[in-house]
């Protein structure tokens, strides 16, 4: 007997000497939902009758159900990856993900790249994706935001800029992570295959530009040349150059950190489930009276620690230049210290509009945990 959890698709197989001979409740291993069983007799099916003697007006004592999941991912996936049985097999299709060397096995760098990257953002997909949405492609990437190289920091900020890009048969998604890719950090966004207009490669194929029919194109950059190839050839059959404006759903890019929902632009908080964000304009001012303190606001800790201590040379030399009472000398100082926060204020802001960043650790558990209470 087979059972599918109605919640997260989990499939179990009930043996035929387990299936209860009244209704049952089982609880799902993957979401601790509670799933009604109820036996089927199929035609054919034979019931034992007992012995003589029995009392048959007790109803007999109902087997303990014990889910078992069926493993659908091919045994040399899971042999490689014994993790991957926690992946939905309807979501991840980890046989078409994962590239299977002329031996049949699946033991290569590249594909234990793409476990983990699937490991690193696995909680939020879980969530994200849509109960019919199934994970094609995946790759590891860097956006490239020009303007930052202008306000200074361009190498330090590309240590935030770090994201994994997860093509999917209905949008495209990029989860923002670590420098090291292990989890996912602050920002996510999407892009409907709708709203885009091309998708191209860069000169040397580790990049990825994304021309979309409305808004400003977005690169991504530093991707290895075959996941770059293998996410061009996904997106591009899906893409209608010739169909009309999208609708305002699908030009939605950034999503809830909390609910994942898709979302406009310059809000404060969460439409669904009330999640707030942190504000650039007070990053920004943070950073104005004091570079680094913006960073660390929006959770930039290093960053926030190497502007600071840049800072302090900064002050130290402006307040020397006071001291000394010359006219020349303190306005050199001023200048340069509006010069300075100003700078960092500018580069805070424009990090802090690259998405929606939650105001408080706990604020996504919060969310959810009052999405669940609105639905009971």
């Amino acid at each position: 007997m087979e059972v599918v959890c109605p919640k997260c698709n989990a499939l179990y197989k009930i043996p035929d000497n387990k299936v209860p001979a009244q209704n049952a409740v089982l609880t799902c291993k993957r979401c601790s939902h509670r799933i009604p069983v109820k036996p089927v007799f199929q035609s054919g099916s034979t019931l034992k009758v007992p012995p003589t003697g029995e009392d048959h007006s007790a109803p007999p004592a109902p087997n303990p159900v014990v889910p078992i999941p069926i493993a659908l991912h091919p045994p040399e996936i899971l042999q490689r990856y014994p993790h991957a049985r926690s992946y939905n097999p309807e979501q991840y299709k980890l046989s078409e993900i994962l590239k299977p060397t002329k031996k049949g096995d699946y033991k290569t760098g590249l594909n234990t790249l793409k476990m983990k990257l699937l490991d690193a953002v696995k909680p939020v997909l879980d969530q994200l994706l849509d109960t019919d949405e199934r994970v094609a492609c995946v790759a590891p990437a860097t956006a490239y935001y020009p303007w930052e190289i202008v306000l200074g920091n361009g190498l330090l900020t590309m240590l935030y800029n770090r994201y994994v890009l997860v093509a999917t048969d209905k949008r495209l998604v990029a989860i923002n992570t670590n420098a090291r890719l292990r989890k996912a950090a602050h920002y996510f966004f999407q892009f409907s295959y709708a709203s885009i207009k091309k998708i191209s490669k860069g000169l040397f194929g580790t990049s990825l530009t994304i021309s979309r029919k409305q808004g400003k194109r977005r690169v991504f950059t530093s991707i290895k040349r075959s996941l770059a190839m293998e996410m061009k050839e996904w997106i591009s059959p899906r893409i209608d150059a010739r169909q009309t404006t999208p609708s305002e759903a699908n030009q939605c890019v950034d999503l809830c950190p909390a609910c994942y929902v898709p979302l406009g632009p310059g809000l404060s908080s969460c439409s669904v489930c009330q999640a707030s964000f942190k504000s650039p304009q007070r990053a920004a001012l943070r950073s104005l009276l004091l570079p680094g303190l913006g960073d660390f606001y929006l959770g930039h800790r290093f960053l926030g620690i190497f502007e600071l201590i840049g800072a302090l040379f900064v002050w130290l030399f402006a307040l020397t230049s006071l001291a000394t009472g010359e006219l020349e000398n303190m306005v050199v100082g001023i200048v340069l210290l509006l010069f300075v926060n100003g700078l960092d204020a500018l580069l805070t802001l424009h990090m802090a509009k690259k998405g929606y960043a939650l105001e408080t650790r706990h604020a996504a558990s919060k969310a959810r945990t009052r999405i669940q209470t609105n639905m009971a």
